[in-house]
């Protein structure tokens, strides 16, 4: 693969890292329910089956397993992403930016995602 094409593939601008935290989205009055897969400063992965729509924005709460509260955020949604196989149920995905966040928040969350970089890049050097 080329560099050009990587460009194409790989829009993210921040590194992620995999996760199973709950969620809850909060949108035009309903609650709905699901769970993060990936996470970075600027935005996760969303499993659920009720996915909203490109553009929507809707109130995110995550649940961290190591903070004392969740990481509550304004979000939208940047892209949907359809079950991947031929069965027509869910849990089907969408990809959220984080509009409106704290400061703490964020920075939780990129420390996280530092920590889980260098536990996987050590662990790489474990088996070398």
């Amino acid at each position: 693969m080329s560099v050009r094409e990587a460009r194409v593939v790989e829009k993210r601008h921040h590194s992620r890292a995999k996760v199973a935290w709950p969620v809850f989205a909060e949108y035009d009055r309903k609650i709905i329910n699901g769970g993060a897969i990936n996470i970075s400063h600027s935005g996760a992965l969303i499993l659920t089956q009720k996915p909203l729509e490109p553009g929507e924005v809707f109130e995110l709460v995550v649940s961290v397993p190591f903070r004392y509260r969740p990481i509550r955020a304004i979000a939208e949604v940047m892209r949907p992403q359809t079950a991947s196989s031929d069965v027509d149920y869910g849990p089907y995905g969408m990809g959220v930016q984080f509009i409106i966040i704290s400061g703490e928040d964020r920075e939780s969350i990129a420390s996280f995602v530092l920590n889980q970089q260098a536990m996987e890049a050590f662990t790489k050097l474990q088996y070398i």
